[in-house]
């Protein structure tokens, strides 16, 4: 939380496939310019961007401390944030409680549409056990209608992580044009 604009290299950045960011770094000014100033450059040199939405309400101020867990709190200035940066990503990744936020509602197939009304970018839906679902084009009636990887049992030892685990992998085959 500490990147500013000057941490930001352009002749770094374009050394680069893409360049990835999280709803989170959108939560505090100064990092939020210096993610849009990477952003731009990527999208002047024709790379690929990335947001993974990584909703953290108490990182935006509308939880506190305490909640650090909480998996959604509604925010229409989070959405309103989020909603006025989704047409810079060619793939925006979140659980379907980050979509709530990104969308500005509860029910998931709404919140992808209104996702979809500012961005072209493919839209994946993490779904925890229930695997993922990628939405390329148009949103469709129902999540199970959308292209889908089943989930499989594992065994949970920390749930910590698991997420960046999920998008490291989606980003190796989305960047070397696996479907």
């Amino acid at each position: 939380m500490g990147l500013t604009g000057d941490d930001i290299d352009a002749d770094f950045i374009r050394e680069a496939r893409a360049v990835v960011a999280t709803g989170t770094h959108l939560s505090n000014s100064q990092v939020e310019a210096a993610t849009l100033k990477a952003l731009r450059i990527a999208r002047e040199a024709g790379m690929k961007t990335a947001l993974d939405i990584h909703y953290r309400s108490n990182l935006w101020g509308v939880a506190g401390h305490g909640d650090g867990e909480s998996r959604f709190v509604e925010s229409g200035k989070v959405t309103a944030k989020l909603q006025s940066t989704l047409q810079l990503f060619d793939l925006i990744v979140g659980t379907e409680e980050e979509f709530h936020i990104a969308g500005g509602s509860t029910d998931a197939i709404a919140v992808l549409r209104e996702v979809r009304n500012v961005s072209a970018a493919t839209l994946v839906c993490k779904r925890g056990a229930a695997g993922a679902v990628a939405v390329a084009g148009s949103v469709p009636e129902s999540l199970e209608n959308g292209e889908s990887g089943p989930g499989f049992p594992i065994e949970v030892f920390n749930v910590l992580g698991a997420g960046n685990g999920f998008v490291s992998g989606l980003l190796e085959g989305w960047l070397d044009g696996e479907d």
